[in-house]
Order: C-alpha cells, then sequence, then structure tokens
C-alpha cells in the first residue's frame, strides 16, 4: 500500500474489515466526502478501479491469509488430536501432506465399451428415439442396412467408339 493515498488505504483497510460493504460504505468509512450516497458510490467504485488501490487489496488480503495460516494450522492440529473428532484422519492426512510426506493415492478407472458394432448401433438408435431423433440419420453410412436412401439422379455416358480409338 506504499504508493496509495491515506484515504485509499484507509478505503482498503475498510473494505476488508466489513467484507458486505458496499463502495459507498467504504468510502465513507474511509473519510470520502457524504454529501450523497450517489456520490460516495461513484468516489468508492472510482477508487476500488484504481490499479494501486487494487494492488494494495490484493496485498493487504495476501498478508491476511499468510497471518491466518498459524489459525489454521492450529485448528488441523486439534482435529487430527482429537480420536473423537470424525474428520481426525482427514487432518492427520492433511498434516502429512503438507510436512512433504505425501500420501500415495491410486485410482481405478475402468472403460467399458459395447461388445460389438451391432450393440453399438442399437445404444445409437435407443438414444436417437428417446431424443426424437432419426437414428439412421444420425448412423448415416455407419450403420450398414440402415442408413437412409439417397436419392441421386445421374446420367449414364458412354463412350464413343471414335474417342476410344484416339486413346488408344
Amino acid at each position: 500500500m506504499k504508493s496509495c493515498t491515506d484515504l485509499e488505504r484507509q478505503f482498503v483497510i475498510a473494505l476488508l474489515m466489513q467484507p458486505s460493504a458496499d463502495y459507498a460504505e467504504a468510502a465513507r468509512a474511509a473519510g470520502y466526502s457524504d454529501s450523497s450516497k450517489n456520490m460516495l458510490n461513484v468516489a468508492g467504485h472510482t477508487v476500488f478501479h484504481r490499479p494501486r488501490v487494487q494492488e494494495a487489496i490484493r496485498e493487504e488480503a495476501d498478508r491476511r491469509i499468510r497471518g491466518g495460516a498459524i489459525l489454521g494450522a492450529s485448528v488441523l492440529i486439534e482435529i487430527a488430536r482429537n480420536s473423537l473428532h470424525k474428520d481426525q484422519y482427514k487432518a492427520a492426512v492433511e498434516l502429512l501432506n503438507r510436512a512433504g510426506m505425501l500420501v500415495a493415492t491410486e485410482h481405478k478407472v475402468t472403460v467399458s465399451r459395447p461388445e460389438d458394432e451391432k450393440q453399438m448401433v442399437e445404444r445409437i438408435m435407443h438414444l436417437a428415439l428417446q431424443l426424437g431423433l432419426d437414428g439412421r440419420k444420425l448412423l448415416g453410412s455407419a450403420a450398414p442396412g440402415l442408413a437412409p436412401p439417397i436419392d441421386v439422379e445421374y446420367t449414364v455416358i458412354e463412350p464413343s467408339k471414335e474417342g476410344l480409338e484416339d486413346l488408344l
């Protein structure tokens, strides 16, 4: 908070002391002119969005959180010592983790797939039906025999014998 003015410092402290306070309340507590609620809102909003005030808020919040670490550690130790506490084991594990003695965990993932293409096609058709979709359109040529017929116009072109003789 070195680069902040005295009023800005007071504003930051007011925000951190009263987390539910709005910009106007923090501005009033910091000592900004309280001619009207609207003016305090504008002043508080303006001050809050200044880069140096944002940095001061981060700095002060970080300082307070680091200062609270001793409290957190004390509570964790207290829970770990209490054999009747439902989270005693979790607290003990967290203490070990934070002391650098990480507890290894293992996860097993099982992936199952349909045994064959027919089952997969049936599953897709079933889901499409539930969603009100045409499964044949979704599957297209991926499902032999299920693809919708495609209407195509074409013309058969027969090469003339003369054209073939030129190519040979």
